[in-house]
């Protein structure tokens, strides 16, 4: 009777925290059509609003268990890590002395950073630090976003509107590319990404044949999504991230090397096929007006090219600590859908160095013997990939959020270096 209390209260208290989280990231990554694609300030505290609740939650959470030890023995802080993360916040805080109408856009940045950073150690902490358990439950989690996400977007896509509360959400029939509450078919084509990678990592952990068969189901509905989405930096980054997951994993578990290498063969060898035959096999409208095979033009390169009109009208200084947040769009008129032009531009030269340190110090702490910590790179191989196509770490979007949710895992808990299969 004891064993079904306890049971019971952890799993009203995961539902808890899996409601307030999902809840958190609908009001940070809402973008009606109504409100345009801009960030809506208004939804936005909404997000803040759940998330001080969330570690308002979890705060008790400790201390009505008796857990009220901050620092117990379970606790192994990564100091590198935590040093070079605070020495980036820094140095985005720096080219305010150029640009200070930038200071307010780059405190907000930082506050949200770090709240959930805090959030996330107050959640390792109800779960004794354990590495296993946070990666477990990391997947679970944003499996169920990506869902919902999903489902909300087909809906949407179907019905042409929807309300939710107090918000309202259209779609017009003639534009073709899903994107749910997102706003934004890119932002919510990442989502569903990082549901693929998700779903596939917590396979692993299913032993009912049809739990397994839904969760396979599921993955190929999620893929769907991405195609939809007509996202290409997320179906690029979702590529590279499962051939890394693959690989990986098949050196983990020798047994099962010549099964996944014969699926890998016959997976690429049915890629190429459909790539090569497209115009072909789908329809004109699949092809020019979702995944628009017209459109790979100049467009992004015509873009990126004015970083070397700024570097060549910078001052030495800029070069090296930037310009301010916000700068390149203000200057150039356009945002430069790139993570590392944009932090060249407004932070400098010098915080590209340091967060190539900083990635390197994360790596290090993970280890290709252990299939959460393969999950965990997997995810910052996909993340770090997609900021090539757009602005998303360290800012308030859904990847923002899980970049930040790894970091906490990294930092707070310790592998023990066992083969986990």
């Amino acid at each position: 009777m004891k064993n079904k209390n306890v049971t019971t209260k952890t799993s009203y208290y995961n539902f808890i925290v899996l409601s307030l989280f999902i809840i958190m990231v609908y009001n940070f990554t809402l973008v009606t059509n109504v409100r345009g694609y801009g960030v809506n300030t208004e939804q936005s505290h909404l997000g803040y609003v759940f998330l001080t609740i969330l570690i308002i939650y979890l705060t008790l959470k400790l201390f009505t268990y008796g857990k009220n030890e901050v620092f117990n023995s379970k606790l192994k802080i990564q100091s590198e890590v935590i040093l070079l993360f605070f020495v980036l916040l820094f140095f985005m805080v720096l080219p305010s002395l150029f640009y200070p109408d930038s200071f307010r856009f780059v405190s907000v940045i930082i506050f949200f950073n770090l709240a959930i950073l805090l959030m996330v150690f107050l959640y390792l902490h109800t779960i004794n630090f354990n590495r296993d358990k946070s990666t477990e439950d990391l997947g679970r989690l944003f499996i169920v976003i990506s869902v919902i996400s999903l489902i909300f977007a087909a809906l949407l896509y179907t019905l042409g509107e929807l309300q939710l509360i107090n918000n309202n959400f259209y779609q017009l029939k003639e534009y073709p590319r899903l994107y749910g509450w997102y706003g934004n078919p890119n932002r919510f084509g990442s989502a569903v990404a990082i549901g693929v990678i998700s779903s596939i990592f917590i396979s692993g952990f299913l032993k009912n044949k049809k739990t397994c068969i839904t969760n396979k189901i599921l993955i190929i509905f999620l893929l769907i999504g991405v195609v939809l989405s007509g996202s290409k930096g997320a179906l690029v980054s979702l590529i590279l991230a499962l051939a890394f997951y693959v690989i990986s994993t098949i050196q983990l578990n020798k047994k099962m090397k010549k099964k996944h290498l014969v699926f890998i063969f016959l997976f690429t060898g049915v890629l190429i096929l459909l790539i090569s035959r497209m115009d072909n096999i789908f329809s004109d409208r699949f092809v020019n007006e979702i995944v628009r095979l017209d459109s790979l033009d100049n467009q992004r390169f015509d873009i990126w090219i004015n970083t070397f009109v700024i570097l060549d009208n910078n001052y030495l200084y800029n070069t090296i600590f930037g310009n301010g947040y916000g700068y390149f769009q203000d200057y150039i008129g356009r945002s430069p859908h790139n993570s590392y032009i944009r932090w060249l531009s407004d932070f400098g030269l010098l915080y590209l160095l340091i967060f190539a340190l900083f990635i390197l110090s994360i790596i290090r702490n993970l280890t290709i013997r252990n299939k959460g910590d393969i999950f965990l790179q997997s995810l910052i191989i996909y993340l770090l990939t997609h900021q090539l196509f757009t602005q998303s770490i360290f800012q308030v979007r859904i990847e923002g959020i899980l970049f930040i949710v790894i970091l906490g895992i990294v930092i707070f808990t310790k592998n023990n270096m066992k083969v986990k299969q």
